[in-house]
Parts: C-alpha cells; structure tokens; sequence
C-alpha cells in the first residue's frame, strides 16, 4: 500500500494541481483589459468634471461627454540619490467636454480608480 502523507513520501514538497490552478485563478482575477479599465472609471470621470465644470461655469445643470480616453502606464519619479523614486500607475486619462447654461469647458480627467479622479483644466478658459 502506497504511502499517501505528504511529509516523508515521495510527493513531499509538492503542492496539488487543484491548489497550484486556484492560486493561478486568483492571480489572473485581478488582471483587466484597458477597454475595461477605462469603463469601470468612465462614470466617475464625467462626474468629476461635471462638478468642476457646473462650479467654473457657476451652472447647476451641466451635460458631460468623453471626448477621448486612454490608459496611461505606470512611471518612476527619480528622485533621491540613487533615482529610487514613487511608482505611480496605471491610471486612466479623459478628455471630458462639459457644457451647461450656454458655456463649454474642456477638462483632463485622470483616476487611478473609481474613487480616485481630479479634473484639470487644459486652458483655463470657458468658452461663452
């Protein structure tokens, strides 16, 4: 009879196929394409830019529209004496027309998740 115990067998130091396949399950679950990236931030890019447009155009009922979209990839700051800087990305980055009581705004949106998004503006001009 074949001795099936894992410590002083052959199969010692082996982990089984299920727990090898589970762990490679987990580790991919959190893997996301871009286009799915950029959608599961899109909402709250436009409700950024909504709320700096509706201050910066002093309109209560402003409209948004993604004008253009992309996944910036990370980047190193190198700062220090050894260039050991902050790694900041991936993020996502809008350009975000807002318009509302007969003006326009252009914004740059960028999150690093849902609950993670600043408006900047490009021009600093709104458009009457």
């Amino acid at each position: 009879m074949e001795n099936t115990e894992w410590s002083g067998s052959r199969r010692a130091g082996r982990l089984p196929a299920w727990l090898a396949l589970a762990g490679l399950g987990l580790a991919l679950a959190g893997c996301v394409t871009d286009t799915e990236f950029l959608a599961q931030n899109s909402s709250a890019a436009l409700r950024a830019a909504e709320a700096r447009g509706g201050f910066e155009l002093d309109c209560g009922g402003v409209q948004s529209r993604v004008l253009s979209q992309k996944v910036v990839q990370g980047v190193q700051g190198g700062y220090g004496w050894r260039g050991a800087g902050a790694w900041a990305g991936p993020w996502t980055e809008y350009t975000v027309g807002v318009s509302g009581c007969g003006k326009r705004a252009v914004y740059m949106v960028v999150c690093r998740d849902e609950s993670a998004c600043n408006a900047f503006s490009q021009t600093a001009r709104v458009i009457d």
